[in-house]
């Protein structure tokens, strides 16, 4: 059943790890295997960017809620009082200015790193974190979830270099997406020009840092941080229609409906299969996360 109000995203509801496992085996043997995921510990929030939230905050409400008309009339209200690219690059000059204080940082130039180090610290940046694997974004769902879950399926389609001739129109920039070239750098730097034609591309830095490592880490990054992420990423969804008419569906959300006894079971299964707090972030707040959600499991 699809009852989303972004209409492009298919909804499968799941209430098992067994009907999960049926139906994401389905989905990886269609004739693109190639996903990429996204897990959210609460089925009701919107895909959007702590960047999009840090903003929508400046208006005192909640930018989790699932409706883009709502996130979508938020941001028009911030506009009309903030320049938001503005505010974007105060926020990532600052943290160049103080982040070595902490931890080691990358060199000024690699621009996606930096993006990267800010959204593994929790600092607010227009990057969706995702992974290429299911699991760890079932993982990342059910972790914390106290409800429904979910795990967002992107077609990487989506983000291909057809798609991406529409929304960027830069042989050169679209080549090193698709190869996550070390001159990626060169041409993120424009993705923050503003007026951005809105859309979506999937960017991964050349050179990985901890959590993009163990975690099979990726990103969605949207052009245009005036409109929702799921107005931008709405953009390649049409231009996806247009181009693979008879295909499978473009975003596929994986609904998984509450049990405490079957969450444990699936909890349970991903440590056997040595996906946990630690050996995602192999740290002592990776060991801690450990547990306190693993701690029964031997």
């Amino acid at each position: 059943m699809n009852s989303n109000k972004n209409a492009f995203i298919h909804e499968v509801r799941c209430c098992s790890f067994s009907c999960l496992n049926e139906n994401y085996k389905c989905l990886i043997n269609n004739e693109n295997p190639i996903w990429v995921f996204r897990g959210q510990s609460n089925s009701e929030w919107s895909l959007s960017t702590t960047l999009e939230r840090y903003f929508i905050r400046y208006m005192g409400c909640n930018g989790k809620k699932n409706d883009s008309e709502y996130l979508r009339s938020l941001l028009s209200t911030v506009i009309d009082r903030r320049d938001l690219y503005d505010d974007e690059n105060k926020l990532i000059r600052e943290f160049k200015r103080k982040a070595s204080i902490y931890t080691k940082t990358p060199e000024d130039k690699f621009y996606l790193e930096w993006l990267s180090l800010m959204r593994h610290y929790g600092a607010p940046v227009r990057i969706l974190d995702c992974t290429y694997s299911f699991y760890v974004a079932l993982y990342q769902a059910i972790k914390d979830a106290e409800g429904d879950c979910a795990i967002y399926a992107f077609n990487q389609k989506l983000f291909n270099d057809n798609i991406n001739e529409y929304i960027i129109k830069n042989k050169k920039a679209i080549s090193c997406i698709r190869n996550s070239s070390f001159e990626l750098d060169n041409y993120i730097k424009t993705i923050f020009e503003k007026n951005r034609n809105p859309g979506v591309i999937n960017v991964t830095p050349f050179r990985h840092n901890e959590r993009i490592s163990y975690q099979q880490g990726s990103f969605l990054m949207p052009l245009n941080i005036k409109l929702p992420f799921t107005d931008n990423l709405q953009i390649n969804t049409q231009i996806y229609s247009n181009i693979y008419k008879e295909e499978s569906y473009p975003v596929v959300k994986f609904i998984l409906m509450y049990n405490s006894e079957e969450r444990q079971k699936i909890i349970k299964e991903l440590y056997r299969m040595n996906i946990t707090g630690h050996s995602l972030n192999p740290n002592l707040d990776g060991f801690c996360e450990t547990l306190r959600v693993c701690f029964k499991y031997p």
